[in-house]
């Protein structure tokens, strides 16, 4: 497993970094088609329980394989580990901005074509969400229809 420590130092537009802190093999690799080699994966980063279960419950139902998480570091290992087709981010992670986890992942050149799309609050910017250049865009409470009408248009 990969560890992964923010540390102080300032990143690429002044952000947190993110720097390996070890690597222990568990002795199994990630098949090219994801997790299992045969349903595509959908990586979802958000804090909020209603958010995670939504997005779980119908990315589940259309045969997604689904990774959880709640916080931009894990989105970050989980990506590395799972090799997602797409990657859901809240905007609201519970240790760094999404926007900043984001960043990450499309920092790391095997995850820089992944559709990412992003899940907003409602406070957010409309500059900042255009900032991040997303593949779409799912604004809370989020409704089992619009994460059914998102995942039907992506390509798996």
């Amino acid at each position: 497993m990969m560890e992964m420590a923010m540390d102080g130092s300032s990143g690429p537009g002044g952000g947190r970094t993110l720097r390996s802190v070890g690597l222990a093999s568990s002795g199994s690799a990630t098949s090219p088609g994801g997790l299992d080699g045969g349903r595509p994966v959908a990586l979802v980063a958000a804090s909020d329980a209603q958010a995670q279960d939504t997005c779980r419950a119908v990315l589940e139902a259309d045969l997604w394989q689904v990774v959880v998480v709640d916080s931009g570091v894990a989105a970050v290992i989980a990506a590395r580990h799972s090799a997602p087709s797409v990657i859901f981010v809240d905007l609201q992670l519970r240790d760094v901005p999404g926007r900043e986890a984001v960043g990450w992942l499309r920092s790391n050149p095997d995850l820089s074509a992944v559709p990412i799309v992003i899940i907003a609050g409602g406070a957010e910017d409309e500059s900042e969400i255009a900032g991040i250049d997303p593949s779409a865009l799912l604004r809370k409470p989020l409704s089992r229809r619009a994460v059914e009408r998102v995942a039907a248009g992506l390509i798996r």
